[in-house]
């Protein structure tokens, strides 16, 4: 029916450790038809949008885990003079300095529009959820 694996995981920092049986293949295997990865030109097809649109796209990362909002520069907020000296603790154990803040260009209450811009941030900016609640918003 399925085949039984002892499974020892433990976890960092503080140690969880669990031991229990994993179960797989409880149901038999559906046939599925084979299928190829589509191409670039088709996921442009399907999306309605070419690279150089997606490239040049500014879209930022929900983010549940992060404590505040990071900007990366480049990206369209409302620049300010207030200077940031908050260090941000990256999944990867690195850190990044802060340089400013600025604001989101949206109409919200504070916190949830002030940005810390973080000038190592290369791939997408993170909205924080926190700061949503903070400002007494609710994510659905």
């Amino acid at each position: 029916m399925g085949s039984d694996k002892k499974c020892n995981e433990v976890w960092r920092p503080g140690v969880v450790e669990i031991n229990h049986k994993m179960i797989n293949n409880l149901y038999k295997p559906r046939s599925q038809n084979e299928h190829n990865t589509p191409t670039k030109k088709r996921i442009e097809k399907i999306a309605n949008i070419s690279t150089a649109e997606r490239n040049n796209r500014k879209s930022a990362v929900y983010d549940s885990g992060a404590t505040s909002h990071c900007g990366r520069v480049g990206d369209d907020y409302e620049p300010s003079d207030e200077i940031s000296h908050k260090i941000f603790h990256l999944p990867n154990g690195n850190t990044a300095k802060t340089s400013t803040r600025a604001k989101l260009n949206l109409q919200l209450r504070e916190p949830a529009r002030t940005v810390d811009m973080v000038p190592d941030l290369k791939h997408s900016s993170l909205i924080s959820a926190s700061k949503f609640a903070d400002a007494n918003y609710i994510t659905i």
